[in-house]
């Protein structure tokens, strides 16, 4: 394997074929693995960063013409990107122990940024269905948003994590819950000007169709309903949206409700084990049972909500 010397010196020889790429994925996964176990986001954060600038395509690599192969690395970007998408995809787990050992606001905005901006594209890969994922950075924006007290920094390096956490809300259709974490009220007015600017990716509509559509289809009792019902029941344009496709929605996730709140449970205890799970749930299970009253109350009217042209987006 590569070592972090040589990796300094010639990271953009290795970018060049499948096998340097994997080398390179290789030395991060090592990096995260070690800083995880020591607890010490110095020994990853790093690798974090460059997972970060190979999605992007904002590596230094792809514009510095003293490299001799940059002609060669630019027209690998979209290569590049997607096996670090498959990266991602596969040690998601990691890069969410990574978030909550990090005390640093900047640290943890880096690391925000990588699963908010790039997660759905990284599911989309995937050939099985991933709803706990997005399960759980719904779970850690609700509770990075409630307790910013806690987060080492500056005050601009918190409103930056504060900044792009809003954004992630809008991005996900998880504003109208996400104010029930917000606990500053420039925040929540910040929230409503950025709401027409950041609309939901096109990737994650799509995931929730293909999430909601199986969990529709699937027998009653199957333990995977609730698991991808889960990532819907914290929306709410996107869910009634959907009720108006699906007019069995509302039906099935009023059955679900308590087998959803029991998988966001589990995965509360998993993530943040020493967070008394009622503080991010109570409110979730408010939202639930306002979102199912609401579809019911849809079925006797017409449904004004945003049109699928207004919410899809890509940037």
């Amino acid at each position: 394997m590569i070592r972090p010397e040589e990796y300094l010196r010639k990271g953009h020889l290795y970018l060049e074929t499948q096998g340097g790429r994997q080398e390179l994925f290789e030395l991060y996964l090592e990096a995260l693995k070690k800083g995880i176990e020591k607890e010490n986001p110095r020994e990853f954060m790093w690798a974090i960063k460059n997972l970060e600038d190979l999605l992007t395509g904002n590596s230094i690599l792809f514009v510095d013409t003293s490299i001799p192969n940059l002609a060669t690395l630019r027209r690998l970007k979209p290569q590049i990107k997607k096996d670090a998408l498959h990266f991602l995809m596969e040690h998601l787990d990691l890069l969410e122990k990574a978030l909550v050992i990090s005390s640093k606001a900047s640290h943890k905005l880096d690391a925000f940024f990588v699963l908010l901006r790039f997660l759905p594209q990284a599911l989309s890969l995937s050939s099985t269905p991933r709803p706990g994922a997005l399960v759980d950075l719904a779970l850690l924006t609700f509770y990075h948003l409630k307790g910013p007290e806690e987060i080492d920094g500056t005050e601009k390096e918190k409103e930056s994590l504060a900044l792009l956490l809003l954004k992630g809300l809008c991005r996900y259709d998880w504003s109208s819950l996400g104010k029930h974490f917000i606990l500053d009220p420039e925040l929540q007015e910040k929230m409503e000007t950025l709401l027409p600017q950041y609309r939901p990716y096109a990737e994650y509509i799509e995931l929730l169709k293909h999430y909601t559509q199986r969990a529709l289809s699937i027998s009653s009792g199957d333990p995977l309903g609730p698991s991808l019902l889960a990532p819907l029941g914290l929306t709410e344009e996107l869910a009634l949206m959907f009720f108006m496709k699906w007019e069995g929605l509302a039906k099935t996730l009023e059955k679900e409700k308590d087998n959803i709140l029991a998988v966001l449970r589990r995965r509360m205890k998993e993530l943040l084990p020493e967070t008394a799970p009622e503080e991010l749930l109570a409110p979730i299970e408010a939202h639930l049972d306002s979102l199912i009253e609401n579809m019911k109350a849809q079925t006797s009217k017409p449904f004004s909500s945003l049109s699928a042209s207004t919410l899809l987006s890509s940037e």
